[in-house]
């Protein structure tokens, strides 16, 4: 599974799950017609912040963070984040494409 480990060493897993996929369909930042707006807010700090905030939640929550302390811990390894996310992501649609192949 695709991760990456923030500021402090902490290892955040990278998954897309219903709770992640509705609420970046609901920020209009992900569509299951198209990749385009997901892959335009990843060129945009604030709206990965945003990406990486709904795919972490339930790990954020689990350790207790705010919202600010994760954004904090996980700034300067926006790079190494987003790498994990297009991972995650090309899992997401390869499993998609493969459901769509079996009807």
């Amino acid at each position: 599974m695709p991760h990456f480990r923030d500021i402090d060493g902490r290892n955040w897993r990278i998954a897309f799950d219903k709770r992640s996929i509705d609420e970046l369909q609901r920020a209009g930042l992900l569509a299951v017609a198209s990749d385009r707006a997901f892959f335009e807010s990843l060129k945009d700090a604030e709206k990965i912040g945003i990406v990486l905030y709904c795919l972490c939640r339930a790990q954020i929550e689990a350790r207790g963070m705010s919202p600010e302390k994760f954004a904090l811990a996980v700034a300067p390894v926006l790079d190494e984040a987003t790498d994990a996310v297009i991972a995650a992501h090309s899992k997401l649609m390869q499993q998609f494409q493969k459901e769509q192949a079996n009807g």
